[in-house]
């Protein structure tokens, strides 16, 4: 199978035809399991800073978004990249590609603490993310998140106290 290559792009130069490639597949990948339907607007929560994606033409074969943010601890700041829409269309499944657009998009944020995601570990392990049952989205819930990966992007090291994480989620 024949892939283009891995693009990353500035959401702000997402045009109208793109949106539409974007808003098919993430619709198609994530409606199945009765989340966001994206018929309306390519993001979720959130619009994200920056994406990576495949495009294969008339369509996308696989798409992730970044969101730059930062959450505040007793001792200081830390900045990270919350992943969200993950999403790979069925035909192109199990060729390793979210794990090489996540290894792409770490590259480009090396500078950040953390990557935090909301996922499976079974998918996302094997890319370095561990489960962190202190995240929390207190605009959502005072209870910390089901799902909560972290992979540490720098010399620090995931805090034990809550992780507040401020606004919407991605």
């Amino acid at each position: 199978m024949q892939l283009g290559e891995i693009v990353e792009l500035p959401d702000s130069q997402v045009d109208d035809h793109l949106d539409l490639k974007l808003r098919r597949l993430l619709h198609g990948c994530f409606s199945e399991h009765g989340f966001f339907s994206f018929e309306d607007k390519r993001y979720n929560h959130e619009q994200p800073s920056y994406r990576w994606l495949i495009d294969q033409g008339s369509h996308l074969a696989a798409h992730l978004a970044v969101h730059e943010k930062s959450f505040h601890l007793a001792h200081g700041s830390r900045s990270f990249i919350g992943i969200a829409e993950v999403c790979v269309a069925k035909p192109y499944r199990g060729h390793g590609l979210v794990k090489a657009m996540l290894a792409l998009a770490e590259k480009h944020y090396a500078h950040v603490d953390y990557s935090i995601l909301l996922g499976e570990i079974g998918i996302y392990k094997s890319s370095g993310y561990f489960y962190a049952a202190n995240v929390i989205f207190p605009d959502t819930s005072p209870e910390p998140v089901r799902g909560a990966l972290v992979k540490c992007l720098s010399a620090s090291e995931w805090p034990d106290e809550s992780v507040n994480i401020p606004g919407p989620g991605f």
